[in-house]
């Protein structure tokens, strides 16, 4: 199995994900999968998944669809619901 590191940018961000692609990856063609994580973002398992479809022979591409590791949950629910919450707003969870 191989894993490649990418960037890629869609409206005006930048987002960051991992191509897993079978050992013969350059051999021949490969369907491929789009392994899309949960609310906490990409983990251990995304990557598990990924590689699972890597041996029954497909590439898969896991995104890191939030574009940033959020330093407070506050960040994380503001980005994940795009809600403008204020400054002062307190989420409880």
């Amino acid at each position: 199995m191989n894993e490649t590191k990418v960037d890629f940018a869609s409206a005006g961000q930048r987002f960051s994900g991992s191509i897993f692609e079978p050992e013969n990856a350059a051999a021949r063609r490969h369907a491929g999968v789009v392994v899309l994580h949960g609310g906490a973002g990409p983990g251990p398992h995304e990557r598990e998944r990924a590689e699972r479809l890597t041996e029954l022979g497909y590439a898969a591409f896991v995104p890191d669809l939030f574009g940033e590791v959020f330093e407070t949950r506050q960040r994380g629910v503001q980005v994940i619901t795009g809600a403008g919450l204020p400054a002062h707003a307190t989420v409880r969870g």
